[in-house]
């Protein structure tokens, strides 16, 4: 397998600009997701890769390979890219066996032990190569579908909206079981979506896109956890912007004196907090309004804890998902809304009154 380096790409579509100076590197081996909203530039990005066009500037590298650059354009039938669409585009006249073998020299199609081979590598049983595409699944026809990407041995792999397709029960083990037959095979990979959660769990590499730019690659935890501006913020996660004054490491807002890291600026900021960071406690036995929360068991969390720190504020509206749930809340010092993601088994009331309470530090971005 190889590389992918991409540099100063750029593509116009009459006045718009889909791809503005791109630059981007996947590493030999590697999964990277490309994760951006709708008409951020994303797909026109892996179709250039893939040969489907050309950029109107840039260079495009396979390792030590330039596919696209000033005086060349390989065409994508000698790039040796395998393609995943957002539907498995499977030829429907003929079994999974002659779908995998498509792309395969005559010797090698007539054989099935490369259809086998394949099929267990993407986690599908080798009793499915004689069935047709209708008698299969969408998560097996997906599956089916990077079997015959895999097939004859691409340089790199390029997978568009693969499992977008796919109900939620299907989706995840769909998603997995591809990515880990990627990496079983040394398989360098660029994937497309617009969903966080499969950008975060799935790639080695993030690379965040927004209006035909690359606004940032990192690991998932980076690009989470420290995103480089509030548009990346937003996208790969749910996030609450607080206003700030900024002294040092402190940071005093509505929610009160919170800890941001070295090197922050200084000053008027916006700060960057996770629904997951916020804590809920009981209000204090002082509040006219105190009317506790309630466990599924019925049991008041005041009875639990005398822990009173924190900011008051109302809760507005709980979303329950089973695992956990989402409380939003309203503060009592601005009216500014946010939103705590908190255990499934101990909720509050909407109406109720609670103390918030910050966990870990928050990032700081410039106000604007």
């Amino acid at each position: 397998m190889t590389a992918l380096t991409v540099t100063g790409v750029a593509k116009r579509f009459g006045t718009t600009a889909a791809l503005v100076a791109v630059d981007l590197h996947v590493p030999d081996g590697s999964v990277t997701a490309v994760l951006g909203p709708s008409g951020c530039g994303k797909t026109t990005l892996l179709r250039l890769v893939a040969g489907f066009g050309d950029p109107d500037g840039g260079t495009i590298d396979f390792g030590p390979e330039r596919v696209f650059g000033p005086g060349r354009s390989l065409p994508a039938q000698r790039r040796r890219v395998g393609y995943v669409p957002q539907e498995g585009a499977l030829f429907p006249h003929v079994d999974v066996a002659a779908n995998i073998g498509f792309g395969l020299p005559r010797a090698e199609r007539r054989s099935a032990r490369r259809a086998g081979e394949l099929l267990e590598l993407v986690g599908l049983d080798a009793g499915l190569a004689h069935r047709f595409p209708h008698q299969l699944s969408g998560g097996q026809q997906q599956r089916v579908a990077l079997a015959r990407a895999l097939a004859p041995r691409p340089s790199l792999v390029l997978l568009d909206e693969p499992f977008s397709s796919l109900d939620a029960a299907l989706r995840l083990g769909t998603a997995r079981a591809v990515v880990d037959a990627l990496r079983a095979g040394g398989t360098t990979a660029l994937l497309v979506t617009h969903d966080q959660n499969e950008a975060l769990s799935l790639a080695d590499q993030v690379a965040v896109m927004s209006a035909g730019r690359i606004a940032q690659v990192g690991a998932p935890q980076d690009v989470y956890a420290a995103p480089a501006n509030p548009t990346v913020a937003a996208f790969v996660g749910a996030a609450a912007f607080v206003p700030a004054v900024v002294t040092a490491c402190t940071a005093a807002c509505d929610l009160g004196e919170l800890t941001v890291p070295p090197g922050s600026p200084q000053g008027e900021a916006r700060l960057l907090v996770r629904p997951e960071q916020i804590r809920l406690l009981p209000p204090a036995d002082g509040d006219p309004d105190h009317d506790g929360t309630t466990d599924h068991d019925g049991t008041a969390d005041h009875d639990r804890t005398t822990d009173h720190d924190g900011v008051g504020g109302r809760v507005v509206e709980v979303r329950y998902f089973g695992h956990d749930a989402t409380v939003e809340l309203r503060l009592d010092r601005s009216g500014l809304a946010v939103t705590a993601r908190v255990s499934g088994d101990s909720l509050p009331r909407p109406g109720a009154r609670v103390r918030l309470s910050v966990a870990g530090p928050v990032t700081a971005f410039p106000p604007g």
